[in-house]
């Protein structure tokens, strides 16, 4: 079994204040939501696409298969950029402020019930992503990773505006 960091009931508190701040965003003026952050940068609402897409994946692509000893083949870990491109485009020219955030919130929300019901064994049950050991634990606490970094992307991005 592979060391963990943070405990279950520790990253399901960590993903759950996502949601607050997904709620925060929905008073953006929507300039500013797709505005880049920085030069050659995505916006807000494509660094929302972002997340979103991958907790799609998180969800229908890799939970499903999540079992002791699984050797998960998920293409979108080999090609990110791929879907980093769909999930930019989605945000972009498809949807809202508002549903961007709607939908992040309800495919996050899938997320938690779905941790919420798994056992502290499954949660520390080895499996390989793309020949990667992982657990569920040790994969959930990468994409806490991830979203503290495009938070901070966001969060800065939004600072420099309101001191403009």
């Amino acid at each position: 079994m592979i060391g963990v960091q943070l405990t279950k009931q520790e990253l399901l508190l960590q993903y759950e204040q996502y949601i607050p701040w997904l709620e925060g965003l929905s008073n953006l003026e929507e300039q500013a939501f797709r505005t880049p952050v920085g030069p050659g940068k995505w916006s807000c609402a494509e660094i929302i696409g972002h997340l979103l897409y991958w907790d799609r994946v998180l969800l229908h692509d890799v939970f499903p298969n999540v079992r002791e000893g699984a050797a998960i083949e998920c293409p979108e870990f080999s090609d990110f950029e791929m879907v980093n491109g769909v999930a930019a485009q989605y945000a972009r020219e498809e949807a809202s402020l508002h549903t961007l955030i709607a939908e992040s919130i309800e495919i996050r929300s899938k997320i938690i019930a779905y941790l919420q019901d798994r056992s502290d064994e499954e949660c520390q049950q080895t499996f390989y992503m793309n020949t990667s050991e992982q657990t569920l634990l040790l994969l959930m606490e990468d994409f806490i990773s991830h979203d503290r970094h495009h938070r901070q992307q966001v969060e800065s991005h939004l600072d420099k505006l309101l001191s403009a």
